[in-house]
C-alpha cells in the first residue's frame, strides 16, 4: 500500500532558514578558499566540494535551500573556475555538461532529502494516530 503524499514541507521554517543562511555564507567562503587553491585542484574536485555544500544545505534546510545552493554554486563555478575565468561563458562543452549534471544531481539529492523528511513526518503522524486508537480502546 502506498503512502499518500504530504503537501508542504516537513521541515520547520527555522531549518529552512538555516539552510538558506548556510548556503549564502558557505558558498562565498568556499569560493574564496578554493580560488586561492585553484592551481592545486581540478575542476572536478572543486565541483565535488561545492556539491558537499549543496548536500549540507539539503540536509539542513530541505528542497528550496538546496536548489538555491545548487544554482548559486553553479554560477560561482562558472564564473570563478570554468574557463574562460571571470565570465559567465563556457568555452568547452564538457564543462557545460559538468555544470548541468552538477545542478541535476544537487536537485535530485535535495528532492530525496525532502521526501525522506516528509515520509518521516508521515510515519510519526501514523504512529500517533495508532497510539491514540489503542489508548481509546482501553
Amino acid at each position: 500500500r502506498r503512502l499518500p503524499l504530504i503537501s508542504g514541507t516537513a521541515l520547520s521554517p527555522r531549518r529552512r532558514l538555516a539552510g538558506f543562511i548556510g548556503a549564502a555564507i558557505g558558498l562565498p567562503l568556499l569560493t574564496v578558499v578554493l580560488h586561492i587553491m585553484r592551481a592545486e585542484l581540478s575542476l572536478a574536485s572543486v565541483m565535488l566540494l561545492f556539491l558537499v555544500l549543496v548536500v549540507l544545505a539539503a540536509l539542513v534546510g530541505g528542497l528550496w535551500p538546496a536548489l538555491f545552493a545548487a544554482v548559486a554554486a553553479s554560477l560561482l563555478l562558472n564564473y570563478f573556475f570554468t574557463p574562460p575565468l571571470f565570465t559567465f561563458t563556457i568555452a568547452e562543452r564538457e564543462n557545460l555538461l559538468a555544470l548541468i549534471v552538477f545542478v541535476a544531481v544537487a536537485a535530485a539529492v535535495a528532492a530525496v532529502v525532502d521526501l525522506a523528511a516528509r515520509r518521516t513526518r508521515q510515519a510519526a503522524q501514523a504512529s500517533a494516530v495508532k497510539a491514540k486508537r489503542l489508548l481509546s480502546r482501553r
